[in-house]
């Protein structure tokens, strides 16, 4: 792909993450690009995506809330867009500091 691009003089920055999410929050991640907490949309999926929203509609979770990969021919188009989704639109996983700020992983934020 690189050098594909590179001979058609098409600039590109290679996004390749040092290690794949965990499932978890992968799969957290794109629900919440579906519908916030606040119930706003922040992701549609295009009618034409007819292998993602088959996934979509049908996948069920297990019993610990991951996905229930039974049927073999689900999961691969969900599980493919939940990865570009977590690259795109990540969840800053958010703790309290000890000294009562809130730290998101890229620094203290004061409250």
């Amino acid at each position: 792909m690189r050098q594909f691009l590179s001979g058609l003089g098409v600039p590109f920055r290679l996004r390749v993450p040092r290690a794949n999410p965990a499932v978890r929050d992968r799969i957290d991640t794109f629900n919440d690009a579906l519908r916030d907490m606040d119930g706003r949309p922040h992701y549609r999926v295009h009618p034409d995506c007819k292998l993602l929203i088959r996934d979509l509609e049908s996948l069920r979770t297990d019993t610990h809330g991951l996905i229930d990969k039974h049927e073999q021919e689900l999961s691969h188009a969900s599980d493919a867009e939940g990865y570009r989704v977590w690259q795109l639109r990540p969840i800053r996983r958010v703790a309290v500091g000890a000294g009562g700020g809130i730290e998101d992983g890229r620094g203290r934020i004061n409250v």
